[in-house]
């Protein structure tokens, strides 16, 4: 086993064994909180995707507590399975009934056979994996009809300003070395937080061969602290988050600064002319692939 397999091993260990301790003392069910209101929010920017074809058959990625899957099959959707890398909370929320299906699945070696699924999800879940592209690759392998992500947006490589400082921080560290403070995010179960923009999902499908993308976007606050998680919902953490949710809604209303969740529909066949008029409708930006001349 080289290197870079022992690495990304130890990364998906640490995130089972992660997993594994939080089932000790789960009570994910029992009442909401301001983070079960964030992930409502962000879920619902899929809603029109959703609603378009509930007959459309779902797989998500890193769904550690089946909160995806629980969204999709209450929003109407017959046929999801919620998988991670570790099963023990996916068993709790079947045996609650919140999923009808589940099973362990490794990102990188998904062991499902092409095209099994119509959509496959990862919500929020990409930036923990060690290879994220090899993933993404894996899941546009499983997917019928389109791989959706939802991701932070890499600013430094989504906004031209942020884009200069970047460059002027490597060229002059002493003066603006600091300006990009988490340009090194390492989150405390171990991995690198991985961050996305359009440009590195456009070459990614153009690389696949693929004809279609879209892109949207929506704000959103992390918050590592306690009241976040607290049962029954904090409700003055919730409106400290709403406030800071607006502010960053007034400073994007603009388009100078990128919202700070990329939202990207990979496209594995070609957008039916429905499909497209649902993602317009919702505000996403379509982007028709060229066909590579040579293969």
């Amino acid at each position: 086993m080289n290197i870079n397999e022992m690495n990304a091993q130890e990364s998906y260990q640490k995130h089972a064994l992660h997993l594994q301790e939080r089932v000790k003392s789960a009570q994910f069910w029992e009442e909401r909180s301001v983070n079960d209101w964030r992930a409502e929010r962000l879920y619902g920017a899929l809603s029109p995707i959703i609603q378009s074809d509930k007959s459309a058959s779902w797989l998500t990625v890193g769904d550690g507590y089946g909160a995806d899957a629980h969204y999709l099959l209450k929003s109407g959707v017959k046929e999801v399975l919620a998988s991670d890398i570790e099963d023990s909370i996916l068993s709790l929320a079947k045996a609650s009934g919140r999923i009808k299906q589940y099973a362990a699945l490794n990102a990188e070696a998904i062991d499902l056979e092409d095209n099994a699924y119509d959509f496959v999800l990862c919500k929020e879940a990409l930036h923990h994996f060690p290879r994220p592209y090899l993933a993404l690759s894996e899941m546009t392998r499983v997917a019928k009809r389109a791989v959706i992500f939802m991701e932070p947006v890499d600013i430094a490589l989504s906004n031209p300003a942020f884009l200069l400082l970047k460059n002027l921080g490597d060229r002059l560290p002493k003066l603006f070395g600091g300006l990009w403070k988490n340009r090194y995010s390492f989150e405390t179960v171990g991995n690198y937080v991985y961050k996305f923009s359009k440009r590195e999902v456009e070459k990614f499908a153009m690389g696949m061969g693929l004809r279609h993308i879209a892109f949207g976007g929506i704000n959103d606050v992390h918050d590592d602290s306690p009241e976040m998680n607290e049962r029954p919902m904090n409700q003055r953490k919730l409106r400290q988050i709403q406030k800071r949710i607006k502010l960053k809604d007034r400073l994007c209303a603009t388009d100078f600064i990128p919202k700070m969740h990329l939202i990207a529909v990979i496209g594995k066949g070609t957008f039916s002319d429905e499909f497209k008029d649902v993602l317009n409708k919702s505000h996403f930006q379509i982007q028709d692939l060229p066909l590579n001349p040579y293969a």
